[in-house]
């Protein structure tokens, strides 16, 4: 009984979230950049070959990428915060690279979405795991990448 009711409230809250009237027919549901490409959900990474560098949108969008091409991560974390405070960490079974600052930001005081530039790193066939972390190490945002040969 107490699992129906929490489903009721929970399907309340939802769709209380909701409202407003019904967007029209011909437009767009999801805002897109208006230069185009792709921005990732809250807490995630996706990637590409390209970044725009005004609305930090992936070019190229990509789940597989091939090694030695251009590559790029952009992530979105729940909240706000100072570039300064965010690191790129790049791990893959036994190897990590050592956390780094993030390329760009969509804001320097404080952004939700950041950038980073993977194509120096070079990385090699396999599955990759993109994080951007806090300074005590908490993941924000992460994403897979698979490198091809």
């Amino acid at each position: 009984m107490a699992r129906v009711l929490l489903s009721i409230l929970v399907a309340f809250a939802l769709a209380a979230c909701g409202g407003g009237a019904p967007p029209d027919a011909g437009a767009s549901q999801a805002a897109a950049p208006a230069g185009g490409g792709d921005l990732p959900g809250l807490s995630n990474v996706i990637f590409g070959t390209g970044y725009d560098p005004a609305t930090l949108a992936v070019i190229g969008k990509a789940s597989s990428l091939k090694s030695g091409t251009p590559m790029v991560a952009v992530g979105r974390t729940l909240a706000p915060r100072p570039p300064a405070e965010v690191s790129v960490q790049i791990s893959s079974g036994g190897t990590r690279f050592p956390p780094r600052p993030v390329t760009a930001s969509g804001n320097p005081d404080s952004s939700d979405t950041f950038a980073a530039d993977l194509t120096p790193d070079n990385l090699a066939a396999g599955t990759w795991i993109v994080s951007f972390i806090s300074p005590k190490g908490n993941i924000l945002a992460s994403g897979t990448l698979s490198v091809t040969p």
